[in-house]
């Protein structure tokens, strides 16, 4: 349900603990080479000024260097950020969907409205992003306009017909789960959901991939101390601590009816005679265990947490550098690369100690029909005649014809205006040479930020490249030209 009033955005903020929204304070930006790994420019803001540490920074210019309210300067958003990446994860969705063998190019999906294969008992069919979604984006959809149209049915099929391990390996196979072994500190490790991620059962609570299974823990244990004020018994710490563990580790198997074994930890540890869990509640209709069980099914990995790891939400997390990249084994035939800052090392005599060369990680060989469905896609997406998700914003560019991309929104909370932002373009489309991607956490306020940002980088780019290329032909001269001294 959209939250987008005044009212809405009200009744939110008074269901969660934090009453303030989160709204942009940061981002980052990286170029890189998609055929050797250079960085070209790497920028994460906001900056801060190095002379600040000469001689010794005074505890109060640290303070602000530090503060998240002013976006943490010395916090590195270009590696060791991670969050929800949305739809610029879906070209790896494609990709596996395509080497798997589970969709060719030319196979067709139709937008159908909520996605309810296989999910029909959750209640929550995911939905397209279009409101109203039915045949908003029309049928006969191939995984080249499905991309321009960034149809969330589309992905929820390929991901629902792959299955969350294969998505997963394919997420290794780019490289977004692992580092990039970039020559800065502080890098951060991506991950895709599974039910490892989700809640792994073998771990103790406060040494997961994620904060979920403790603010489901956090959830179970406010239910039950209610419950016990609503039987007038007081419990101890100790025994609401060892209640949620029992449940909570019963969950990590992946398995959602645990109805019995939740009735006898009620019985067992907090004395809840097994007729009572049993006994109807008149606030919600559920029994109970049934309402425990609501609760604790959040740690479960489900058909629906699949589909939606599709379109990369769910519990799936990636850094910006990781994706850019991605997005450069996406365009140069699947080689997937180390970046790299530094060229080469010399001594102080000028002698060169170590040259920094390409490093290929792994070579995915993607064939060409794979790759140019996906840059195709892509390159429709900037295009205002194809209808693209970013066709007006680059309709007055001046080279709006060379360039490709995807857009993205990773929702991070139920208030939209807190969802990141991120856009991954390569250019020029015919021989691809760079790769683009820009990272705004929580910029959904003011998503438009991103573009004056991606269009100011690739002017620079295509002008230096013009200037470069009038330089060699002005130096290169024609058979049949005079040269004069």
């Amino acid at each position: 349900e959209s939250t987008s009033t005044k009212k809405g955005y009200d009744e939110k903020l008074a269901e969660r603990t934090k009453k303030e929204i989160d709204f942009i304070t940061s981002g980052a930006a990286i170029v890189m080479d998609v055929k050797t790994g250079a960085v070209k420019a790497i920028s994460s803001y906001p900056s801060f000024d190095l002379n600040l540490f000469v001689g010794g920074i005074s505890e109060e210019d640290y303070a602000a260097l530090t503060d998240e309210d002013a976006g943490s300067p010395l916090f590195n958003n270009a590696v060791s950020s991670r969050s929800t990446p949305g739809s610029v994860f879906k070209m790896i969705t494609a990709v596996a969907g395509l080497m798997e063998g589970e969709i060719t190019t030319n196979t067709i999906i139709n937008d159908e409205g909520p996605f309810t294969e296989g999910i029909e008992e959750t209640g929550r069919a995911p939905t397209c992003w279009v409101k109203p979604y039915y045949n908003q984006h029309g049928p006969n959809q191939n995984v080249t306009v499905a991309i321009k149209n960034s149809c969330n049915y589309f992905f929820y099929t390929v991901a629902s017909k792959l299955g969350i391990t294969k998505l997963n390996e394919w997420a290794d196979n780019f490289g977004v789960t692992s580092k990039t072994n970039i020559e800065v500190t502080g890098e951060a490790t991506g991950f895709v959901g599974n039910q490892q991620n989700l809640y792994d059962n073998s771990k103790a609570i406060d040494n997961q991939t994620t904060y979920k299974p403790q603010i489901v823990f956090n959830a179970l244990k406010s239910k039950l101390r209610s419950y016990g004020e609503e039987r007038d018994v007081e419990y101890s710490e100790k025994q609401l601590d060892t209640a949620c563990e029992r449940i909570v580790e019963l969950y990590g198997d992946g398995q959602l009816d645990h109805g019995r074994e939740v009735r006898t930890v009620l019985s067992e540890e907090l004395d809840i005679p097994v007729r009572v869990s049993l006994s109807t509640r008149g606030e919600t209709g559920l029994t109970w265990y049934q309402e425990i069980g609501d609760i604790a099914r959040e740690l479960v990995w489900t058909d629906l947490e699949t589909v939606t790891s599709g379109i990369g939400t769910s519990i799936t997390q990636l850094t910006p550098i990781a994706v850019c990249r991605y997005i450069c084994a996406l365009v140069n035939g699947g080689k997937v690369l180390e970046p790299h800052l530094i060229s080469k090392i010399t001594d102080s005599e000028g002698n060169v100690v170590k040259e920094v060369g390409t490093t290929v990680i792994q070579d995915l060989e993607l064939p060409e029909d794979v790759t140019t469905a996906i840059k195709k896609g892509m390159e429709q997406v900037v295009s205002g005649e194809d209808g693209g998700t970013a066709g007006k914003a680059f309709a007055d560019f001046e080279y709006k014809d060379q360039i490709a991309g995807k857009t993205g929104t990773g929702p991070v909370s139920s208030i939209d205006l807190e969802d990141n932002v991120w856009l991954a373009m390569f250019a020029p489309r015919e021989d691809p040479e760079i790769a683009l991607v820009i990272f705004l956490p929580n910029g959904y306020s003011d998503n438009v930020k991103a573009l004056p940002t991606a269009k100011a980088i690739l002017q620079y780019y295509f002008d230096t490249k013009k200037s470069d290329e009038e330089a060699t032909e002005s130096t290169n001269p024609t058979e049949g030209t005079m040269l004069t001294s």
